[in-house]
């Protein structure tokens, strides 16, 4: 009837709402006012429009696929620990360097809201030496807060302060947390607002973190029903100096691994020399290879994880005992 219901952009010419991206799944030519929440896209480069992409939707998996919006039961769960076997902690039966855990996000664990005091911690336990890279907190406005670990006598392993902003937030710790339990981690200052979960769901806890961490409790008088302040933990296992390695020597042995500190070493030729190296790459104890099934005495050395570099071979993981 020559009338236009709408004409908002004034040109003269009755609006016809719609995608006109070229781009787009959903591109219409006969558009001629653009609504872009209205356009589909292919759900990344390289894929077909409306095509559903299968994969790992976990992101604490080492195939997590971003671009996924369907599980397709592949997801591999991280082994946590040295992939370069180069190094004298190269680990065969690792999967990945780093790791992410605990929980991801905030609605992961039921409701919550921002908490103001400093009072309350999370407590963790880790099975073998593991470097906490990173957390994340989610602050109400911008301020400055201390973050501190500490073990499970009081003793302070961590502790520095952050310069929040409002919204999320990277904390870089960058500690080697040893193998224990009883762990804290916690805040230290005028709290003005860091967000915590309120009504964790029942069995939620212990919540791991890769293979090497489980967050257990926190330190209320009700320990699993609140989860305080850190997601998105992030861990490493980082590797030490490159060393040269025979690639045509037999494997080695260790017996009995984990020990009490008496251990046999086998494949190894008589006179190979042996060094024990703790977690942080120094040398705890040395000899040499007597012949085949050798014993080694390391009642002298303190328990914890240990690595045994044989000379022509690969390090060997070795778990000492009390």
């Amino acid at each position: 009837d020559g009338n236009c219901l709408e004409d908002v952009n004034n040109d003269g010419l009755c609006d016809i709402e719609g995608c006109t991206i070229l781009e787009a799944c959903n591109y219409d030519p006969n558009a001629n006012l653009l609504v872009a929440s209205d356009c589909i896209f292919p759900v990344a480069a390289g894929y077909d429009c409306y095509e559903v992409v299968e994969g790992c939707t976990d992101p604490t998996a080492v195939n997590y696929n971003p671009e996924a919006c369907e599980a397709d039961g592949s997801c591999i769960a991280p082994i946590l620990g040295c992939t370069d076997d180069t190094s004298p902690f190269f680990d065969p039966g690792a999967n990945t360097d780093i790791a992410l855990g605990g929980p991801i996000s905030t609605s992961q664990l039921g409701g919550g809201g921002f908490h103001f005091n400093d009072n309350w911690d999370m407590l963790f336990s880790v099975s073998e030496p593991t470097v906490l890279s990173s957390v994340d907190v989610l602050a109400e406005t911008a301020f400055t807060i201390d973050v501190y670990i500490r073990d499970a006598s009081g003793a302070t392993l961590f502790q520095e302060p952050f310069s929040l902003s409002a919204g999320w937030n990277t904390l870089e710790i960058g500690i080697e947390v040893p193998n224990g339990t009883g762990f804290a981690i916690g805040i230290d200052g005028e709290n003005a607002g860091l967000f915590r979960n309120n009504a964790v769901p029942e069995g939620s806890f212990p919540i791991a973190v890769a293979d090497r961490m489980s967050i257990t409790a926190n330190t209320t008088d009700s320990p699993l029903d609140y989860f305080y302040y850190f997601y998105r933990w992030v861990v490493e296992s980082p590797c030490a100096q490159s060393t040269g390695v025979d690639e045509m020597a037999p494997e080695v042995a260790l017996h009995p691994n984990p020990s009490r500190g008496s251990v046999r070493v086998s494949g190894a030729a008589a006179g190979s020399r042996v060094e024990v190296l703790n977690v942080t790459g120094a040398v705890v104890w040395a000899g040499r290879v007597r012949g085949e099934q050798d014993g080694l005495d390391l009642s002298g050395v303190a328990p914890g994880l240990h690595f045994v570099r044989i000379e022509g071979h690969r390090p060997v993981r070795l778990m000492l005992e009390d």
